[in-house]
């Protein structure tokens, strides 16, 4: 849900309903950044399936913000966090699979 503060340990399945993501995309490029943390932690953001076990930005409590390329799946990506935390993701690009 937008504006929720990502729950610890939970996985949560975000779409992409923004119209210049096309529906081939493969993979999105952003910037992550993690705001309102109550504790330091990590938020990892992938495609579908299970959790990688990687983060893909590390916070304390202060704002800090990491380039990331996220996996998607039918314009889908999944999160989840360690600690509470408000997230931001601003999409500055996308991937598509290579032509063959």
């Amino acid at each position: 849900e937008r504006g929720s503060r990502a729950k610890a340990g939970v996985d949560h399945t975000w779409n992409i309903d923004h119209p210049s993501i096309p529906a081939d995309a493969v993979a999105i490029e952003t910037n992550l950044v993690a705001v309102e943390a109550s504790v330091p932690g990590w938020l990892a953001a992938w495609s579908a399936g299970a959790w990688p076990r990687t983060s893909s930005i590390n916070y304390e409590m202060d704002a800090i913000a990491n380039q990331v390329t996220v996996g998607i799946t039918n314009k889908t990506f999944r999160t989840r966090s360690s600690s509470p935390v408000h997230f931001v993701m601003d999409v500055v690009g996308y991937y598509t699979a290579a032509a063959s």
